[in-house]
């Protein structure tokens, strides 16, 4: 009876301290000195009370810890498209959001160790390029560059499992090399592949063994992890889902943290807790825990934007990535919400058709960035963002990024605003009376804001002797113009500026449109560079290379648009992260986090 009365003693004292510390207002990694219930992951001391559903048995009802992990709930995170084919060689856009769920890459970003939960190394909100340091192997225990063979050889894990299918008539089986042959070969034999991975020869990939995966290439590629690794169409799938119809979301086989479960047109997409999952046991604060923590996993389809402000507002939506800085007032002044602003993986950029006079002059194009007011740009369309944007962007590590104030002269010039500089440059380039100009964009494309933009290019650049003509497209137009180069001077855009590869489609290739710039240097060094085993030296490469295309203007940067990431304080476990490999991959951060249910009632959701 004593030791009863003592343990409702120690119930209603730390029932006490949890709400004294709700009532504090505190969001994660705010936490003051103090408090001791809402300690960041891996910081809680040895004393703290054991997790949910091992107190003693006197204990009649199990009251979550604060600061402990809690399993259960739905987390609802929204999107903003019709998933048109679950194949992940057909995948578009932000699909991967859908497809890494389930699905996994060879090898992914190393979030947990590398991210604000771990050493904070790197943010983890860049899409399209995580640097080759900062990544860990998934279905890919490890890897090592081979010379003979040319390539990279893979060991597989053992022991990872397939969920199975009952739809298809799958039994849960083991993932093995032979399934990533499967599954890697197909994708380079579709109309992808020989653009996403054209270093390689057939076979391209192949099975050594069981546990062993050994990829051929016909010259080294120091982009392969982006390429096949962890970028887009990489996600494996089986055979049988294949053999299924691979574009079915019934057909599709679990080998990630969840399981697909409903996808209702117009409605919705869910999933649920994988249990066989690979990857699921952790350990934190000195307790092993397996993950996924949530039950469930929902993604509301919200076309409008205000429906899903207000969603988020209203705690419908636990977390918003990629919101527009539109909305900051809004939700800063949502009590409780957490609003984090992040540098977003693309950038807006003219491109130049190098084919055709003037704009294969070299002063021409500089007298163009010279000419732009880029800080203007940037502001108006974008209301935050960075102007120093091509080829790489501000968030990534100065290994490969240079900073404006470390350029050499010729290229900080460019982002100084001066007209009267960029007007003689034409007139001394043998343009007396100025130059005429047409520029190609979509018409509709991110909200009108590419029209914006060459409406204001328009504007800005009388002023130095260009008349620029406005020619807005249907997307599917602007697309054949774009793939074939079929244009006549400009083509206004929006594309990945946080990876190597941006440079590399910039390069004399295959394609009709990659033969827009023809430049004999920066062809041989980005070749030297990308076939560069020691990644250290290839970033040094990279970086001079990098350089060089900003000093002739191969691109013109508009800006690099911010956004903001949204999430309610009894999301825990989250540090702001949006990606971890191309195209949305957040997995590793819905796998692991969970939701404290307490503190979201006592808030009122």
């Amino acid at each position: 009876m004593k030791r009863k009365i003592l343990w409702m003693l120690v119930s209603w004292l730390i029932v006490v301290a949890f709400v004294l510390s709700s009532c504090g207002g505190a969001v994660p990694g705010e936490q003051e000195e103090e408090e001791e219930e809402e300690e960041p992951v891996g910081e809680q001391e040895e004393e703290e009370e054991e997790p949910v559903g091992e107190q003693e048995e006197e204990e009649e009802e199990e009251v979550p810890v604060a600061g402990a992990p809690q399993y259960g709930g739905t987390l609802n995170m929204s999107i903003a498209f019709e998933p048109r084919s679950w194949d992940p060689w057909d995948q578009y856009g932000n699909m991967v959001q859908l497809l890494c769920c389930y699905t996994n890459s060879l090898v992914g970003g190393g979030v947990e160790k590398y991210g604000p939960r771990g050493t904070n190394e790197f943010p983890f909100t860049l899409n399209e390029f995580i640097p080759d340091k900062y990544l860990v192997g998934q279905l890919a225990e490890s890897w090592v560059v081979t010379t003979d063979p040319l390539g990279v050889r893979f060991k597989i894990r053992q022991g990872m499992m397939w969920a199975g299918n009952s739809y298809i008539g799958m039994e849960p089986r083991e993932y093995t090399a032979y399934d990533a042959e499967f599954y890697l070969n197909r994708f380079q034999d579709s109309a992808q592949g020989p653009r996403r991975i054209p270093f390689m020869s057939k076979p391209g990939f192949e099975a050594v063994d069981k546990y062993t995966l050994q990829a051929h290439f016909d010259k080294f590629s120091g982009g392969w992890p982006v390429s096949f690794g962890y970028g887009w169409h990489t996600y494996h799938i089986p055979e049988e889902a294949v053999e299924a119809g691979a574009s079915d979301w019934r057909n599709q086989v679990a080998i990630g943290p969840f399981i697909l479960s409903d996808y209702v047109k117009g409605s919705h997409v869910s999933y649920v807790r994988n249990p066989n999952w690979w990857n699921k046991e952790r350990t934190i604060s000195g307790e092993t825990y397996e993950l996924p923590f949530i039950d469930e996993l929902v993604f509301p389809i919200i076309m409008d934007v205000s429906t899903e402000i207000a969603a988020l507002r209203t705690g419908k939506l636990d977390v918003a990535h990629g919101v527009g800085l539109m909305y900051k007032d809004t939700l800063t002044q949502t009590p409780g919400l957490v609003v984090q602003g992040y540098a977003g993986g693309s950038a807006d950029y003219i491109s130049f058709n190098f084919r055709n006079a003037p704009m294969n002059i070299l002063n021409i194009r500089r007298a163009l960035m010279i000419g732009t007011d880029l800080e203007a740009v940037t502001k108006t369309i974008h209301a935050e963002g960075d102007v120093h944007c091509v080829p790489f962007n501000a968030g990534l590590t100065t290994a490969l990024y240079t900073p404006i104030e470390d350029l050499p002269p010729e290229a900080k010039e460019l982002f100084t605003y001066d007209p009267a500089k960029a007007k003689q440059m034409i007139i001394d380039e043998g343009y007396p009376d100025g130059i005429t100009l047409e520029v190609i964009y979509s018409a509709a494309g991110a909200g009108g804001r590419y029209s914006q933009e060459a409406a204001l290019l328009e504007d800005m650049w009388k002023d130095i002797g260009v008349t620029l003509v406005l020619q807005p497209l249907e997307d599917a137009l602007l697309a054949h113009k774009h793939d074939t180069g079929d244009f006549q001077d400009l083509i206004l855009k929006g594309g990945g500026n946080a990876k190597p590869a941006g440079m590399d489609l910039q390069k004399e290739r295959a394609w009709p449109w990659q033969l827009l710039y023809s430049d004999v240097w920066f062809n041989e060094n980005f070749d030297k560079a990308s076939a560069e085993i020691d990644g250290a030296k290839r970033d040094a490469l990279l970086k001079e290379v990098a350089v060089y295309y900003i000093s002739s203007v191969s691109r013109l940067p508009l800006g690099n648009p911010h956004f903001l990431a949204c999430w309610w304080p009894w999301i825990k476990n989250y540090y702001g992260e949006t990606e971890s490999g191309v195209g949305s991959n957040r997995a590793p951060m819905y796998s692991s986090l969970w939701i404290d249910q307490t503190m979201k009632t006592d808030m009122g959701y």
